[in-house]
């Protein structure tokens, strides 16, 4: 308890486990992130199918261990633009049915073909 105080003042916090230093995945976890995104999305949350919003909805995300674009389009609206955006290095990444998802620009960097599969006009 009385090192709670110093938990996340400084920009970047390296954990000394089992007398080793152990890196982060990225250097900003996302707990503030979410908290901001928790107060935005707060109208959809309950919203699993990003078709069902005004505007359909879907975000891109890159599987860390294939390397392989993953598609999001429902379940959690936080976790899933979270995913999308999790620039390897400065964010965490997210997992989300057990992948590990980074952001999706790192595969495709401008999903015109996925926007063209929702029907957007060329």
């Amino acid at each position: 308890m009385e090192e709670k105080e110093e938990y996340n003042r400084f920009i970047i916090e390296l954990p000394y486990i089992n007398k080793k230093i152990r890196l982060p995945s990225g250097v900003i976890k996302g707990q503030e992130l979410d908290l901001k995104f928790s107060e935005l999305f707060a109208p959809y949350y309950q919203i699993k199918d990003f078709n069902k919003f005004k505007i359909p909805f879907k975000c891109m995300a890159t599987d860390l261990e294939t390397g392989e674009l993953v598609v999001l389009e429902n379940g959690n609206i936080i976790s899933s633009v979270r995913a999308s955006m999790a620039i390897p290095s400065v964010f965490t990444d997210v997992t989300i049915d057990g992948k590990r998802l980074l952001d999706g620009g790192l595969v495709r960097n401008f999903p015109v073909k996925n926007v063209i599969e929702m029907g957007a006009i060329m």
